[in-house]
């Protein structure tokens, strides 16, 4: 998993998620909670091309509430890669964050993360490999 955890405000510009992720040189960040009880989003690169750029919207005046991915799907420290890529596939998503037990955000394993177990680990041990 890939840590640490950069998080936007949901208000936020989608100009701003861009910023923050170029300057991190990540694909993601998660949004965090408005009110509490809200769970947490996400806004990746995809939403970004998809919701705003291909619709011709203006990334200066598109929230990032306004095209974050929800509901999150969230795996344990503990979950196997085999859990993972199981997840990501049932969910159609490329990226899951690793929730503590107090639900906040820890990392994130991303199908890259999967690709790399599978070259680094040359045995069927590589398929439960934990987190």
């Amino acid at each position: 998993m890939k840590q640490p955890v950069h998080s936007i405000q949901p208000a936020e510009s989608v100009s701003a998620a861009v910023r923050a992720m170029q300057a991190h040189s990540i694909s993601c960040l998660i949004v965090v909670p408005r009110f509490p009880g809200d769970g947490f989003g996400i806004v990746t690169k995809s939403d970004v091309i998809g919701k705003v750029v291909a619709r011709g919207r203006d990334p200066q005046r598109v929230h990032v509430s306004d095209v974050m991915t929800r509901p999150v799907y969230t795996v344990q420290p503990d979950s196997t890669m085999r859990e993972c890529a199981a997840l990501m596939m049932r969910y159609h998503v490329r990226r899951l964050p690793v929730c503590a037990e107090a639900g906040q955000p820890v990392g994130i394993v991303s199908d890259s993360d999967v690709f790399d177990v599978l070259l680094n680990f040359h045995t069927e041990g590589a398929a439960s490999f934990s987190l």
